[in-house]
């Protein structure tokens, strides 16, 4: 039956009045709890609306794909497109330019309430030029016309109003049709570089004279302030953010450069957080690291009270559940970092595990990492430094990532083997500088790779190397790479 009339809403274009209602849920982002504005307004829809919204996202998020209608730089929302994805996509962008002698300049905009101004008539407007028209096109305007909503706070719910913008947050279809509103950004942009996670956007621009770069952003942004107003999207100018991206042994004057956003100078900050990383002015990761140093403290702290009351499996959860995971978030990148960061996160590591084991404060914990089957923070980063490269050879990663590696036999040098060639390895790109070429993705996960997979395979025991070739999963390539971290281990104690 209820395929009946999702096959009915297809032919005759209408969404059902029934499933327009939404329970809205605030939800708390940040900062203080008092302001209305810190909170995000999640919308609780029937489950049945969950099921049409579905087969409607399937339809729409098909065609887009089919033709690459969406703009490679956006990540969000997106099958096989992740925050991790985003930050690669930047930082590499920015490192490689570092390697060259450029100035960089990100401008991250900050776009004020963006799912609850998306003008429906303009958004209809952009999926017939899309090529979404017919049927399909006026099922969506019916999507969207004549929407009611309620607040529920603490169990006090409000009286019915009417929606008359935005898409539903919460909703499987409002996010894709955000896309759709927000894909042609990059359009009002000339001469300068775009990407997105949904609405978090920046822009970037290069160039080794500083005046070059105040009248080209001045007038970029000029371009983005008409196409904000053309689309009824709101700027929240306090938060837009202006860094300048230089090597440490470059001198930039900050006063001499005026940037202007909506009648307001941008003054230049070290250091942005974007998609929960703090990317500052010279990419070594020191704010991040301090940041995550004082999560990962926060946890010992917890585990060192938890440990008394419970057993070590449920400490194990944990970790895993509380420092393991702010550990591993985006740790292929900032693991990039100096040695003597990593050691500040390999100290809190380690710490952890005594406190689990209730161990001595200076016991050697090779040991303990083989008896709980947990690899140390460098082999952690190496292992999903290695996914990378896992994910290119399976082509796994986004459009915009695919031109990160290189395999040598794709490759022709002077000082190529058959070897190489035969046995996926990958191909090390040249590079100018030792602060930023070396210590880049693409350099350092080429390298890594043929350092681990000698000759096309990895040893996890002392009589078994595993050819590459055999490896079919993402679940097993982690488990064989982990294997032979710890084997790796054991031949050290």
């Amino acid at each position: 039956m209820l395929s009946k009339l999702v096959n009915l809403s297809f032919e005759n274009g209408v969404f059902p009045d029934m499933l327009k209602l939404a329970k809205v849920i605030p939800l708390h982002k940040k900062e203080s709890k008092f302001n209305y504005v810190n909170y995000r307004p999640i919308s609780l829809l029937s489950v049945f609306s969950k099921i049409y919204e579905k087969l409607i996202y399937c339809r729409i998020y098909t065609y887009l794909t089919k033709y690459n209608l969406i703009y490679p730089k956006q990540f969000g929302f997106r099958a096989s497109h992740s925050t991790n994805h985003a930050i690669i996509s930047i930082t590499e962008h920015i490192c490689n330019l570092l390697d060259k002698g450029e100035l960089v300049c990100g401008i991250f905009v900050d776009l004020e309430k963006a799912f609850d101004t998306v003008h429906h008539s303009i958004l209809c407007e952009k999926m017939t030029a899309y090529g979404l028209r017919g049927k399909i096109n006026d099922l969506l305007k019916s999507y969207l016309s004549e929407r009611k909503q309620f607040v529920s706070i603490q169990g006090y719910d409000s009286e019915l109003k009417s929606v008359t913008c935005g898409v539903p947050q919460g909703s499987s279809l409002g996010p894709l049709l955000f896309l759709i509103y927000i894909n042609d950004f990059r359009v009002c942009l000339s001469q300068t570089n775009s990407g997105h996670f949904a609405d978090d956007t920046f822009i970037i621009y290069n160039s080794k004279k500083l005046k070059t770069i105040e009248t080209v952003i001045n007038t970029e942004l000029k371009n983005v302030l008409k196409w904000l107003r053309l689309n009824k999207l709101s700027l929240n100018v306090k938060k837009t953010e202006l860094i300048f991206f230089h090597s440490p042994y470059h001198k930039v004057d900050y006063d001499k450069i005026f940037i202007n956003f909506n009648g307001t100078r941008l003054q230049a900050v070290d250091f942005v957080k974007y998609l929960g990383m703090c990317i500052d002015k010279h990419l070594n990761w020191d704010h991040h690291i301090d940041e995550l140093s004082k999560k990962l403290s926060k946890v010992n702290g917890i585990l060192s009270k938890l440990r008394y009351n419970t057993s070590l499996n449920t400490c194990m959860q944990v970790y895993h559940a509380l420092f393991y995971s702010h550990l591993i978030y985006n740790c292929n990148v900032w693991g990039l970092t100096s040695q003597i960061n990593i050691q500040k996160i390999e100290i809190l590591q380690k710490k952890c595990l005594r406190i689990m084991t209730f161990s001595p404060l200076n016991s050697h914990t090779s040991k303990i990492f083989i008896d709980l089957n947990l690899l140390k923070v460098r082999e952690i980063i190496k292992l999903h430094q290695l996914k990378l490269n896992f994910h290119f050879l399976n082509n796994q990663l986004p459009i915009d990532l695919t031109g990160l590696f290189n395999l040598s036999r794709d490759v022709i040098t002077s000082s190529q083997t058959l070897r190489s060639m035969t046995n996926n390895n990958f191909y090390i790109p040249p590079t100018r500088t030792t602060t930023y070429g070396i210590k880049s993705l693409r350099f350092h996960c080429s390298k890594l790779w043929n350092d681990v997979f000698n000759n096309g395979k990895i040893r996890v025991s002392s009589d078994t190397n595993l050819p590459f070739n055999d490896i079919k999963s993402d679940k097993s390539f982690s488990l064989i790479v982990k294997k032979h971290f710890l084997y790796e281990y054991a031949n050290d104690t």
